[in-house]
């Protein structure tokens, strides 16, 4: 092989675990990508979908989300996402994807995301109890400086 072809394939791999660790990093403090829906919302319908409004917003009202549901909300006139993958009853804990990035939440914790990346988290995901294949949750408007309390 080449030198340049050995130098360029290294070059390649930096670049790719590069931005493997920056998703990385994005999604362990919820610096998401700006983008108001994923894959997942071009196959809605409404016996899926969970409509949070801004009352419920302002005061972080609990709802139940069950395996498959999608949570839907508006931020600045924008509509935002957020699928429950599974609920795991065994290991008290429930999926998520936001903006294409699953992650998980155990019950009692939760998760303050960064929706529009202007370096301040705008909602608090909470996952409140998980019982018989559903989760109670959370959400409430949020405003935090990232990576202060990270």
């Amino acid at each position: 092989m080449k030198r340049g072809t050995i130098i360029s394939g290294i070059i390649l791999i930096l670049c790719l675990l590069v931005l493997i660790y920056l998703a990385n990093f994005s999604a362990k403090n919820g610096i998401l990508p700006v983008s108001s829906s994923s894959d997942f919302t071009k196959d809605l319908n409404e016996s899926s979908l969970i409509n949070i409004n801004d009352n419920q917003l302002n005061n972080g009202e609990l709802f139940s989300a069950h395996e498959g549901q999608i949570i839907k909300f508006n931020v600045d006139s924008n509509d935002y996402y957020i699928k429950v993958n599974d609920v795991f009853m065994d290991q008290k804990k429930v999926s998520f994807n936001f903006n294409g990035i699953n992650f998980y939440l155990n019950s009692n914790e939760n998760k303050k995301l960064n929706i529009d990346t202007d370096d301040y988290y705008d909602i608090l995901l909470t996952v409140n109890s998980i019982s018989y294949g559903s989760s109670e949750i959370s959400l409430k408007y949020y405003n935090e400086k990232v990576g202060i309390s990270d």
